[in-house]
């Protein structure tokens, strides 16, 4: 896979996991809708509950977890 292709599959993974989210907790939703405004609540708040929710995508292990989010494009949210 080319790195534009793994940018893609990043980001679909990140909406995917900000989808459950919204479907699980309202509040954690618009943390994450304002993370341009408010940046480090919104990242905080994600990176605490997103190990939880990045499992239920298929992911084994924490350490696959962190290696997701650690490819994020943050910026691009």
């Amino acid at each position: 896979m080319d790195t534009a292709e793994q940018k893609e599959l990043r980001k679909r993974r990140l909406w995917a996991a900000a989808e459950i989210l919204v479907s699980l907790d309202k509040q954690n939703w618009d943390h994450l809708c304002q993370f341009r405004e408010f940046g480090t609540r919104a990242r905080r708040r994600f990176f605490e509950c997103a190990p939880f929710y990045l499992s239920f995508l298929g992911h084994r292990s924490q350490e696959d977890v962190h290696a997701e989010m650690d490819g994020y494009y943050w910026h691009e949210i």
